[in-house]
């Protein structure tokens, strides 16, 4: 940095004052040199001459003068216009600056040594000359500096400020043109200037300063100075991460055309992540500027001595990490580093985890309480489900990321209080349910060990329903504990161990429901599964179904309760009812819900048509069947082997229906139909339709009309409509002429067969 003219610590700029940017320094532009000064070699307070003029400003004019007796001294004089004399509020504010600045003793504070009036009545002090250039000066000119200096220069404002806070002086106006450097250009000394506009408490605690006057510079004021309410130390907090931020990104946090929208500004938006101007500045010190500069005061560093030792990894002179009245709140270098660092991808994956684990929750509550009513799901209603949960999914991601988007994600500060607020509820309401589930495991499996471990459908409702109410339960006392008090104070965050205390009470509880449950008397169900014979509990059965020690069919209670507890289960009361058709059925659709269990399935489908023959004609069974040859490979080999030889009619039935609708399955199909062990259990009906879906040419097919039109059904009209009907138009010379139906000779014929079949049909 170019050294300056040497200017003097006026302070008394106004906001606004214009003057060229050659010249301009905090003590503002020097008069024109026509104009002459009275008080030029006249001397005040028979200890100053005055010698010229340094500069001037909206509300008075800065002099160099020379001590009377000391000749090598020299001063700054600052005397304000003759036109303010009458105006209160301009004398209490000189007179504010002389007290504020004489009461700190800081080398980082400008001097201010004395304090009279002229012979004319104009209040003058006498301050510190210093010799430099403005920090604001010094940024026009370089855009932003590097982080070793800024970093350096703001810890200087901070012990400047320190000393001032210490007194009970709140600064109100920190900014660039209030920070001038001195010395050495590569290593500065820093003096704060113009404590015009500070809040001095006086002895009785009262301010100086009226609440409600707003006072200061808009791009540099937090915003419960700019809304006009009593400041305290934290807004000369905010001022010094406004001018890092300046410093570093070449810009300032808030920049509009006029000083009012700069203040609606400041009040309702969240300035641009310093790290999107400038990618080289460090996460950690993006972090510091981001939480000294937070909307509420509360969220910032909560004294001066924080933010000076936040920084102090950043200072290369220092090895040390000094200390200014530091509290706890002070930043860890390492560990926030890292948090920081890692804040926002970790949101991410904790805020998508949190919603699949709820969708997930969600759908296996619903599943288990469709089983406990009894409704079973196929397995691709239970895909249809699934998916319908991640479609589900999509508009809350897009609500979330939205919120995130807004109101986190370019302020790091933000980020890790959002981090906080949605880990401590994931983890609590995950804790909760995997401890539980462990819990119901050992219940169901050691205590209860005639059942199937967590087999029961209840659990995962139970489970789903528990954690979601912990995971909602520590959100709660979190958000009560960062809310207002009955004082109008902001009370301090929940402390930590609220969290596992919610965790231990929670789990303390489930696992006594679960105990509980484990020792109440067995259902019905479980008495079954037991192997236990005592009917006295069995409801009345209904037609078809006996009851008692000899009976051969499950009554309707426990074949409900075993269609609600799963394949195991139902496996159980398989093996103590072979013969009953309702329970094989059951199992049989349980089975067929998943490949894997499938082989399984068509076993059961295999004892199931063996003791009832009438069960081949059932549709669940044909849909089992037609599952098995869409899953391919030994699944659809053993399911034609069951169609050929095991289903009866309804076999040949189902491998022609197979052999129409899928192209592929055409040659095996026909293949297994043209075998004489299939065809003699086919019925007449299917013989014809596959002898004139085999026979080619209308002459052939003419030899089979007759029996069609005895035996046919809707199989034979579907094969023989569109052998008479061809297109009207469109063949001929040039496409013109009529066009003869597809079998032109045998059309008739074959209209009169399908009336045939149709009559039949309607009158049997």
């Amino acid at each position: 940095m170019p050294d300056g003219p040497p200017y003097a610590a006026s302070g008394l700029r106004e906001m606004g004052a214009q003057q060229p940017a050659s010249t301009r320094s905090w003590s503002g532009p020097p008069p024109p040199m026509e104009e002459v000064d009275e008080l030029i070699d006249t001397t005040l307070c028979d200890t100053y001459t005055i010698k010229r003029v340094l500069g001037e400003g909206g509300m008075g004019r800065v002099y160099e003068a020379q001590h009377t007796r000391i000749a090598s001294k020299r001063f700054a004089i600052k005397t304000l216009h003759p036109e303010f004399l009458r105006q209160r509020d301009v004398i209490e504010r000189f007179r504010r600056e002389a007290e504020a600045a004489s009461s700190i003793s800081s080398p980082h504070v400008v001097g201010v040594y004395d304090v009279d009036r002229t012979p004319d009545g104009r209040p003058f002090l006498v301050a510190e000359l210093l010799d430099g250039q403005e920090l604001g000066d010094a940024l026009d000119a370089a855009k932003k500096l590097p982080v070793g200096t800024t970093v350096r220069i703001v810890r200087q404002i901070c012990k400047a400020l320190a000393a001032a806070h210490q007194q009970g002086v709140v600064h109100r106006d920190i900014k660039p043109e209030n920070v001038f450097l001195t010395g050495n250009p590569a290593d500065p000394l820093v003096k704060v200037l113009d404590f015009g506009i500070s809040r001095l408490d006086d002895n009785a605690g009262k301010p100086l300063t009226r609440t409600g006057m707003i006072m200061g510079t808009p791009a540099y004021m937090p915003p419960e100075q700019a809304r006009g309410e009593r400041v305290d130390h934290r807004a000369d907090i905010y001022a010094v991460g406004a001018i890092m931020y300046a410093a570093l990104t070449g810009q300032v946090l808030f920049e509009r055309d006029d000083p009012s929208a700069t203040l609606v500004a400041v009040l309702t938006q969240e300035p641009e992540r310093p790290r999107a101007i400038d990618p080289s500045i460090p996460e950690h010190l993006e972090f510091i500027i981001q939480k000294a500069i937070a909307r509420d005061p509360e969220e910032r560093y909560q004294t001066i001595g924080e933010l000076y030792d936040a920084l102090a990894p950043f200072d290369q002179r220092d090895g040390i990490h000094p200390t200014i009245q530091a509290g706890p709140a002070t930043l860890d270098a390492a560990g926030q580093g890292a948090a920081v660092k890692d804040a926002r991808g970790l949101l991410v994956l904790l805020v998508v985890a949190g919603l699949m684990a709820l969708v997930i929750g969600l759908i296996t509550a619903i599943g288990a309480t469709l089983r406990i009513a009894g409704v079973s799901l196929t397995g691709m209603e239970m895909t249809l489900l699934a998916l319908g949960g991640l479609a589900a999914l999509i508009t809350p991601l897009v609500l979330v990321t939205r919120h995130i988007r807004r109101n986190a994600w370019n302020n790091s500060l933000k980020t890790l209080a959002m981090l906080a607020e949605v880990r401590a509820p994931l983890l609590a309401g995950g804790s909760v349910y995997g401890f539980s589930a462990l819990l119901a495991r050992l219940v169901e499996g050691v205590f209860r060990s005639g059942t199937v471990a967590a087999s029961w459908p209840g659990w995962d409702i139970i489970l789903f329903l528990t954690s979601l109410a912990v995971a909602v339960a520590v959100a709660i006392v979190q958000r009560r504990g960062r809310g207002m008090g009955s004082d109008g104070n902001r009370r301090p965050a929940a402390p930590a161990r609220v969290l596992p205390l919610v965790i231990a009470g929670a789990t303390g509880l489930g696992a006594l429901v679960l105990v509980t449950a484990a020792l109440r008397p067995p259902t019905a169900m479980q008495a079954v599964v037991a192997g236990s014979n005592a009917d006295s509990g069995d409801k009345e059965a209904p037609a078809g179904r006996s009851k008692g020690p000899d009976r051969d069919r499950a009554t309707t209670e426990e074949l409900d309760i075993a269609k609600g507890s799963g394949i195991e289960t139902l496996a159980v009361l398989a093996e103590r009812f072979p013969g009953d058709p309702a329970v094989l059925k059951e199992l049989m659709l349980a089975q067929a819900q998943h490949p894997k269990t499938m082989p399984a399935a068509l076993d059961t489908l295999e004892q199931l048509v063996k003791g009832s023959p009438e069960a081949s004609s059932d549709p669940d069974v044909k849909r089992t069947v037609e599952t098995a040859v869409a899953q391919g490979g030994k699944h659809a080999d053993r399911a034609f082997e069951l169609m050929a030889a095991k289903l009866g009619s309804e076999g040949p039935d189902l491998l022609y229906a197979l052999g129409t609708q899928k192209v592929g399955h055409r040659k095996r199909t026909d293949k297994l139909l043209s075998d004489p062990k299939v065809s003699k259990r086919a019925t007449p009906a299917l013989r014809i339709a596959f002898e004139l879906r085999s026979t080619t040419g209308c002459r052939a097919k003419y030899n089979l009309l007759a029996r069609a039109a005895a035996d046919g059904d809707d199989r034979c009209i579907k094969l023989l409509r569109p052998l008479t009907v061809g297109r009207k138009h469109g063949c001929g010379l040039l496409g013109l002429g009529s066009c003869p139906p597809a079998c032109r000779s045998e059309a008739a014929k074959m209209r009169q067969t399908i009336q045939a079949i149709q009559g039949r049909i309607k009158n049997p």
